[in-house]
């Protein structure tokens, strides 16, 4: 993104790509160490020693909305701003989540492998009309989802410990008590929820248990919010009718994975939000975010928009 590029330099600064995209905590402090501001994927670690160790840094800007990876009370600690891009991924993620649900509904895979090999097996599938589509998080992309889901014919059935009252109203979507109630009678759950310390592996064997037979999971959100072992049961014993997943516990997934040996599963390589106007949006928000902050200002995703830098020397 040359454009992109040319506001830093434009503003002042020196822009350092690294030599290889980073992933471990090493790799993350060889460019972080010297660097005022950071535009920050999501995959890398910064930990709180690795932050300890950018003496300079005055804001990483990451480029998407999850921060799991980051150690936001130790950044915070330091005076540095976490920045996300609120607003730039929803459409395309939730437009990932309806090709998902499409896909395991018309059981759209094994017919299309079948078609390569040679054969023309017919498989039957659902109309998506009539049936309940379960949304846990209203969150953005939530309520895009259902958004999209009602002009099918899905009757959207909600849970968020604080929902937007008004936005389920108007997008004629139902709010659940619970979320065992959504597991419960729900058809296709789609979860869209924040990889939270309390949320770690929470769709587990209780609430995989819990959901209707022969219903289906679509996840788009984090790959740590499923306890995969009780899926791959779940979905091996057919209590599930399928999973579609774009985002697992570790990735990228190893060939030995189990989830890969079953013909019900669906799996796309973390690309909810990869489409080339939602890129663009992200990664524009993201520059926004750390010339803001290296300009004195609070840049318009902080996370923490109270923290105060106590030192550290002037950006380059």
């Amino acid at each position: 993104m040359p454009a992109l590029a040319a506001r830093i330099t434009a503003a002042g600064h020196r822009l350092v790509w690294p030599d290889r995209p980073p992933r471990s905590a090493q790799d993350v402090f060889e460019y972080i160490k010297d660097a005022d501001a950071v535009i920050a994927g999501g995959r890398e670690p910064y930990g709180a020693e690795v932050l300890a160790a950018a003496s300079r840094l005055r804001v990483l800007a990451r480029t998407g909305v999850g921060y799991d990876q980051i150690d936001l009370a130790a950044a915070s600690a330091r005076g540095i701003y976490v920045a996300t891009t609120p607003g730039t991924l929803e459409g395309s993620v939730a437009d990932h989540t309806l090709l998902l649900i499409l896909a395991a509904v018309r059981r759209l895979l094994p017919m299309d492998h079948a078609v390569h090999e040679g054969g023309w097996e017919r498989l039957s599938g659902w109309e998506l009309a009539g049936r309940r589509l379960g949304i846990l998080g209203f969150g953005r992309i939530g309520r895009e989802v259902a958004r999209r889901a009602v002009p099918f014919g899905l009757r959207v059935l909600a849970y968020d410990p604080e929902p937007d009252r008004e936005a389920a109203q108007n997008l004629q979507v139902s709010l659940a008590a619970t979320w065992m109630e959504v597991a419960a009678s729900a058809d296709i759950v789609s979860l869209h929820l924040p990889l939270l310390p309390e949320l770690d592996r929470f769709v587990g064997r209780d609430f995989l248990r819990r959901m209707k037979p022969g219903s289906i999971l679509i996840n788009t959100a984090r790959g740590a919010l499923v306890d995969e072992a009780a899926l791959y049961d779940t979905l091996a014993s057919g209590h599930l009718r399928a999973a579609a997943l774009d985002v697992l516990a570790v990735e990228p997934v190893g060939p030995a994975h189990p989830l890969l040996g079953l013909p019900n599963v669906i799996l796309t390589p973390h690309v909810a939000s990869f489409t080339d106007e939602a890129w663009l949006r992200v990664v524009a928000m993201a520059v926004d975010n750390a010339l803001e902050a290296l300009a004195g200002r609070v840049p318009v995703g902080a996370l923490n928009p109270d923290v105060r830098r106590s030192g550290g020397g002037g950006a380059r």
